[in-house]
């Protein structure tokens, strides 16, 4: 198995949209049973984890802040868990509350190649 990652990513709210609108958002979505690759593991904090095998032990935890929500993307594979994060943030049932995503890669820890 891979060695674990962290991948920290801050989501922006909309101008006047509360965090706390976010995270109600998402976990709203995460709780619809239809064809929903997301399962909540946890409510306080947020942690989310995708149904995909690639995806597996791979945690999504949210928080909140003051100008929007942090989100951490931990495990063995969070390289493609970014991605998945990325596809759910993304969704057009998020555009009035998410303004942007920053999203901080670790280093990797290896040279450059030339």
């Amino acid at each position: 198995m891979p060695p674990t990652e962290r991948i920290r990513l801050r989501v922006s709210s909309r101008e006047g949209v509360r965090s706390t609108r976010i995270l109600d958002a998402i976990k709203e979505y995460a709780s619809q049973e239809t064809r929903n690759p997301w399962v909540i593991r946890s409510r306080r904090p947020l942690v989310l984890e995708h149904r995909s095998p690639r995806a597996h032990g791979v945690r999504y935890a949210f928080e909140r802040d003051e100008d929007g929500v942090s989100l951490v993307i931990a495990g063995g594979r969070a390289r493609l868990g970014l991605a998945y994060a990325m596809t759910l943030l993304a969704n057009s049932r998020f555009s009035d509350t998410v303004s942007s995503v920053e999203v901080r890669l670790p280093a990797s820890g290896r040279p450059a190649r030339r």
